[in-house]
């Protein structure tokens, strides 16, 4: 069985989810550090012909686990991104998705950002048809090992790592998991505007 793990980006773009498309299950890792300056807070997306970012304000440090990072209490970012959504698609062939991605914002009390995030992440495999993500708190170790502990949890034989795990795979670390008995593979995708989430 193929599998990949991602952590629960904000709105993810197109090339997350031609990632899961490629496996037999995608795992929604949350049990990591959180990333201040990277994309599970934040996103662009195409606002008529120019990029805009989408932020979600939160509470927290790089030295958390993404599970343990809370939306900041005051909720006046949501109006915002409902503002902007609209203001970017409504005129879109597809823009009866925004309405539901606005009953998404405003149908919960948003108190962590990973079940923002991964509501957000269901609600787009969900029409997309992909329906193979599972979700993991609790797996924890380092780079390789957490990679190995993931498999093994999930019954995985195989990794699909995205591009960047190129950055940080060395040939010590590919070493490891193959000695672990899975096997390692890197994903190659062709998707339009991978850039934008939507």
């Amino acid at each position: 069985m193929i599998l990949a793990n991602h952590q629960p980006n904000f709105m993810p773009n197109l090339a997350f989810f031609s990632k899961v498309k490629a496996v037999d299950t995608f795992v929604i890792t949350t049990n990591i550090q959180f990333e201040k300056r990277g994309f599970q807070k934040r996103n662009k997306i195409n606002s008529n012909g120019h990029d805009q970012w989408l932020t979600v304000p939160v509470t927290g440090s790089s030295l958390d686990m993404i599970k343990d990072i809370q939306v900041a209490p005051d909720g006046k970012w949501i109006g915002e991104h409902i503002k902007t959504l609209r203001s970017a698609y409504q005129k879109e062939k597809y823009s009866n998705h925004i309405k539901e991605i606005i009953d998404i914002y405003e149908g919960n009390e948003w108190k962590r950002l990973a079940d923002l995030n991964i509501a957000l992440i269901h609600y787009f495999t969900d029409i997309l048809g992909l329906s193979r993500t599972v979700v993991d708190e609790e797996t924890t170790g380092y780079k390789e090992t957490f990679l190995v502990n993931v498999l093994d949890k999930h019954s995985g034989k195989e990794l699909l790592s995205g591009q960047g795990g190129k950055n940080y795979l060395t040939p010590e670390r590919v070493e490891f998991i193959e000695k672990n008995g899975y096997k390692l593979s890197f994903h190659e995708h062709s998707v339009p505007a991978a850039e934008y989430p939507y």
